[in-house]
């Protein structure tokens, strides 16, 4: 099934890196459940292999992990 990848960035820094076939829903649900307002919103477009992409995203990040699928990156750095 095709779904979107997406990275939300809290007002508080985190990143959530996921798969959703509906991100704008997804974003209300973690804003509700989390009680951190989302304040960017990247993702692609729907792919078949969401799920893998998004994998080798935790791998790659994984050193910035700091729980489940929240991480510590900062995009607005060049570097």
């Amino acid at each position: 099934m095709e779904k979107h990848i997406y990275i939300f960035k809290a007002e508080t820094g985190e990143c959530k890196i996921g798969v959703s076939n509906n991100v704008d829903k997804r974003r209300s649900a973690i804003e509700m459940q989390g009680g951190k307002p989302i304040i960017d919103v990247f993702y692609t477009s729907k792919c078949f292999n969401s799920y893998e992409i998004e994998n080798i995203m935790h791998r790659h990040f994984a050193d910035n992990r700091l729980i489940g699928e929240w991480f510590d990156i900062d995009f607005d750095n060049d570097n």
